[in-house]
């Protein structure tokens, strides 16, 4: 199976072009891989335990995740050909680690938000719209 979208694809999908162009697009890779890693951190890692700490303050296990996958990207950028491949593997998608690094080297907001609108399509990824909540008096 290959790719939903092209790797040009920016405009395909309006709400990830502005999330990208808003300089938030490498916050793009920390959101989708803990959908491609079941609701858990990359490697392993203990988000459930960074989520629970925060509870109170309306931290949930998926945000915890998502803070430790964020920390790995800023730590070590290239960490996010890793993330891409484990959503090629989950989603049976063509390709190879080779093809990753060059997306990596030459153009990786193209890349990242590749990932993304495929993660969207999938139903995941993080885009998916709360339901409005009604305040108690």
């Amino acid at each position: 199976m290959s790719w939903s979208t092209g790797l040009l694809g920016a405009f395909d999908d309006f709400e990830v072009f502005m999330y990208a162009s808003t300089g938030a697009a490498f916050l793009l890779p920390a959101h989708y891989s803990v959908d491609v890693y079941n609701g858990s951190a990359a490697f392993g890692l203990p988000g459930a335990k960074i989520g629970s700490t925060f509870k109170s303050c309306g931290c949930t296990e998926r945000d915890g995740a998502c803070l430790i996958n964020g920390a790995l990207l800023e730590c070590f950028a290239p960490i996010w050909i890793f993330y891409r491949g484990a959503l090629r593997e989950k989603y049976s998608i063509e390709g190879s680690l080779l093809a990753d690094v060059v997306v990596f080297c030459c153009c990786p907001i193209c890349g990242i938000m590749q990932d993304a609108r495929e993660m969207k399509k999938r139903g995941g990824g993080g885009f998916t719209t709360p339901a409005p909540q009604m305040m108690e008096r």
